[in-house]
Order: C-alpha cells, then structure tokens, then sequence
C-alpha cells in the first residue's frame, strides 16, 4: 500500500468537473484507492464520495493506493490533483 499526503490546489475546491476527472483517472486502474479527509475515507471511483468530502482549496488530504499498479495509479492521481491549479 502506497499513501501520500497532498494540498488542494484548485482555487474553487474540487466540484463536479474535477471530480468526473478523478474518477476517469482511478477507473484506469486495479488497485484499491481511497481519499481521506479528516475522518471520512472514501473509494475515488465514485464522483459522488468525493463530492460527499467537501473539498476546498487548500484542504489536506491523503490517497491511499493498494495493488498491482499501486505506483502508476498513485503517480497519475497526484499529478491529476496538481494539474487542477490550473482550472
């Protein structure tokens, strides 16, 4: 199991469109991934548990990935998150 700890960057938080995005990205891969967010875990393959999370910019949270293509999936999802400073 790989973790990571990383910052929300998109100035409006993570809404719908990015959230559409984050599933596309975890749908590509086997492994288990979740999003932890104070108290609440949640899988990244629905929008609507990470909506559930209430994501805003700047918010702390931790990916957890855990499977056969742990790596690949970790590296795309952090760098998919990053991209969105962008939006």
């Amino acid at each position: 199991m790989l973790t990571q700890t990383i910052f929300i960057s998109n100035p409006t938080g993570i809404h719908a469109r990015p959230a559409a995005l984050i599933v596309n990205c975890a749908k590509k891969f086997t492994s288990l991934i979740h999003l932890a967010h104070g108290d609440k875990v949640v899988s990244i393959k629905s929008v609507i548990n990470i909506l559930s999370l209430g994501l805003e910019f700047n918010d702390q949270i931790t990916l957890s990935v855990d499977g056969q293509d742990e790596q690949e999936a970790l590296t795309a999802l952090v760098e998919l998150f990053a991209s969105f400073v962008q939006h």
